[in-house]
């Protein structure tokens, strides 16, 4: 059990590493890299309601289309022909490259991955559904209590700090 968790941690502590310095090195090579239109659209609404809309979105809807459709439908599938690990790899990562964001897909890739292994464990969809809400929820926080570039800064890297409340 101690060394389940020792190896638990070192992995979350990879995680964090990789993703933090995939956001540098991405950077270096593509050059800087533009606010996902979302975020946009986020930061600059002046409506308070349709702030509540678009984050009502982001909240509910998204995590609930996206796991539906990315755990609940490709990772079943796959997994009929596949391994689970195998499976969550693969949905992980196309997951993580239709929100188009360079410097997040690495994280989300994991994130991708994390939710497919919480769906296999709990054999409920609103397990990984939770998960995706909250994560959803704790990025739009970052970028309200975040301000420029900080916050472009807060949503690329909230894929990696997120893994530290699932240990």
């Amino acid at each position: 059990m101690i060394f389940s968790d020792l190896l638990q941690s070192f992995a979350i502590f990879c995680i964090l590493l990789i993703s933090s310095s995939s956001i540098d090195f991405l950077e270096r090579l593509f050059g800087e890299i533009e606010t996902q239109a979302p975020v946009k659209s986020l930061q600059e609404e002046e409506s308070m309601l349709n702030k509540l809309y678009l984050i009502a979105g982001a909240i509910i809807l998204a995590p609930l289309f996206e796991e539906l459709v990315f755990r609940g439908y490709f990772y079943g599938i796959l997994k009929k022909y596949t391994d689970p690990m195998f499976s969550a790899f693969i949905t992980g990562g196309i997951f993580a490259v239709i929100h188009v964001n360079i410097p997040s897909i690495l994280p989300l890739w994991f994130l991708g991955i994390f939710l497919a292994l919480a769906y296999e464990a709990s054999r409920s969809l609103w397990v990984p559904i939770g998960i995706h809400a909250l994560f959803n929820a704790t990025t739009i926080a970052m970028i309200f209590l975040s301000k420029g570039e900080d916050a472009e800064r807060a949503v690329e890297i909230a894929p990696a700090w997120l893994t530290l409340f699932f240990q």
